[in-house]
């Protein structure tokens, strides 16, 4: 166990130097904001950030900034409040088991189509894009 840990350890640390300095440093506070970062070492502290904190949605960058810019339209991902609650609800039930299952022949079918027997080399954005299409 004492080897796994270290092992994670130094994984996280040399993936992350900065970040991890950062909060071995800043540990003893709940809370510190940074910019636009914030580091955060409490329960309360967490939910808070999570709760508190406005997002959002549509800002530069974001998924539903970049989804709106590409189809110039609303999306879930940009919604906002009771919209975007409503539109969760309703999509919910669709994506469950149910749906799932019956969505599942079309997507088998574009995968066979696109992966064919896995012997050659295969680009999945077109793949993923008509995944992504018949699942909407």
């Amino acid at each position: 166990m004492t080897r796994a840990r270290r092992a994670d350890r130094a994984v996280y640390l040399r993936s992350h130097p900065l970040l991890f300095a950062l909060l071995a440093a800043t540990r003893r506070r709940p809370l510190l904001r940074l910019g636009r970062t914030v580091l955060v070492h409490h329960p309360d502290a967490y939910r808070e950030v999570l709760t508190r904190i406005p997002l959002d949605r549509a800002a530069e960058r974001t998924t539903g900034g970049t989804a709106a810019h590409l189809i110039g339209g609303s999306l879930l991902f940009d919604q906002q409040g009771d919209e975007h609650r409503a539109a969760r609800r309703e999509l919910a039930p669709l994506l469950g088991p149910t749906g799932a299952a019956a969505l599942r022949p079309r997507w088998q079918r574009i995968l066979d189509r696109h992966l064919g027997d896995l012997t050659a080399p295969v680009d999945l954005v077109p793949a993923v894009r008509e995944l992504a299409g018949a699942t909407a």
